[in-house]
């Protein structure tokens, strides 16, 4: 048995442990953090947009003959209104994890925000005729697709987070 270094206390006295008072809860992170899931979302939002500008310049060209150079157009439109939808969701803190924690909130956080930057960049390039290859057909089917991709999307990288 050890020797103790004071007389007084005998070698076999330890002290008590004090509990923690909340038992600690494992919680679910991102293997990339925050800020990977972050460019991991935004990504997933400028594909889905992407995409769905080129399906509408595509079913445009298919049913009416079109020229398919309003491919090239139609995906400088999806890449300026993913931008601004990136930017504008970037601002306001939208690819922080907590925001898609709930799946079911994904349309009502995707809707006015496609309807800001989609009918802004729209408008502005109709009446500045910058895209006069993009028919104004495929302008319309580009807004219904777009806000359907994106919320499509958006629930889908909820979905891949809740499952981590």
């Amino acid at each position: 048995m050890a020797r103790s270094l004071f007389p007084s206390v005998p070698a076999s006295f330890s002290f008590p442990v004090r509990e923690r008072a909340r038992p600690r809860v494992a919680r679910r992170t991102w293997r990339l953090g925050s800020v990977g899931f972050g460019y991991f979302a935004a990504l997933a939002d400028v594909v889905a947009i992407v995409a769905a500008a080129l399906a509408a310049a595509a079913l445009h060209i298919l049913a009416f003959q079109g020229s398919w150079g309003g491919l090239e157009t139609g995906f400088d439109v999806g890449l300026i209104v993913a931008v601004l939808v990136v930017l504008a969701t970037m601002h306001k803190g939208g690819y922080a994890p907590a925001r898609y924690a709930d799946r079911s909130g994904q349309f009502a956080a995707a809707f006015p925000l496609w309807n800001l930057t989609a009918l802004a960049a729209l408008a502005l390039a109709v009446a500045s005729r910058a895209i006069a290859d993009f028919p104004r057909g495929s302008l319309a089917l580009f807004y219904v697709l777009g806000l359907a991709s994106l919320t499509l999307t958006r629930r889908g990288v909820a979905t891949a987070l809740a499952q981590l």
